[in-house]
């Protein structure tokens, strides 16, 4: 049986915050197909932090990384802008 550790579950929170789809994502770098996993999970490697671990340094963008025992708001104009900073590198 395949468990899913706790930081691989992260991994989906993540992609599911950014609105980035795996599958899309795989087939436009190398124009092909994604072929179906046989455990139904995949390894992504992110181009850049996730909102959930951006704790700055690219000018413009203010961190997102909520302090120690804090939960992200996924409503602040800072995470907000960075998701859309994502979202337009992906394209």
């Amino acid at each position: 049986m395949f468990t899913l550790s706790r930081p691989l579950a992260w991994v989906g929170v993540v992609l599911v915050s950014t609105g980035l789809s795996i599958a899309s994502a795989q087939a436009k770098s190398d124009k092909t197909a994604v072929p179906k996993s046989e455990y139904g999970s995949y390894v992504v490697i992110m181009a850049a932090d996730p909102v959930i671990n951006y704790s700055g340094g690219e000018r413009g963008y203010q961190a997102t990384k909520p302090g120690k025992n804090k939960k992200i708001n996924p409503n602040s104009a800072h995470v907000r802008k960075y998701q859309q900073k994502l979202r337009s590198d992906h394209q």
